[in-house]
């Protein structure tokens, strides 16, 4: 029994690491590629996995929660915008030099989450 729980969690870091292989690394085919925003929205993702990563990510880099940057952030991803444009119009002028590598993290994060839903697993 103790044998096939650790088999199972082998094997879902295994998968889990095929997974985030996938992830494009440079930033114009990361930017590029294809989002599924029906999975996005049904699955909830902002509420789980965004909102929860932008908090932490804005005490990292801002030593505090900033609320109207996180809904900005939000608002741009609920309408499905560009990263690219979030850069330009919301984190460019909080961030300023880390705002691309700040979306960059924030895109392969959203990837990840999407595979992971696609694959059937939970997130």
């Amino acid at each position: 029994m103790q044998q096939e729980k650790l088999q199972k969690e082998i094997d879902l870091k295994e998968e889990l690491k095929q997974i985030f292989a996938t992830i494009p690394t440079e930033k114009e085919e990361l930017f590029n590629t294809q989002i599924n925003w029906q999975l996005f929205a049904q699955s909830n993702l902002l509420e789980k996995k965004i909102r929860p990563w932008l908090r932490e990510r804005c005490i990292e880099y801002l030593s505090q929660e900033e609320r109207v940057f996180i809904d900005a952030i939000i608002k741009r991803l609920f309408n499905r915008e560009k990263p690219q444009t979030i850069i330009n119009k919301v984190v460019k002028k909080v961030l300023d030099d880390d705002s691309e590598q700040f979306v960059i993290r924030m895109w392969k994060m959203i990837i990840f989450e999407l595979r992971k839903l696609e694959r059937g697993l939970i997130s």
